[in-house]
């Protein structure tokens, strides 16, 4: 799944400093990403995000 939405961000030329791991549970790992463009991420990524 994680090269799904780093193929997400580069088709929408968003670029992905950091990967951050802040957890995993029950087959799930949560993570944290900084972006160049963090709105345009927020948009692209809107159905992948947790709240």
């Amino acid at each position: 799944e994680l090269a799904k939405v780093a193929r997400k961000l580069a088709n929408a030329r968003i670029n992905v400093e950091c990967i951050y791991i802040l957890g995993r549970e029950k087959g799930t790992t949560e993570i944290a990403l900084k972006v160049d463009k963090l709105e345009e991420a927020r948009k692209t990524l809107k159905p992948h995000l947790s709240k």
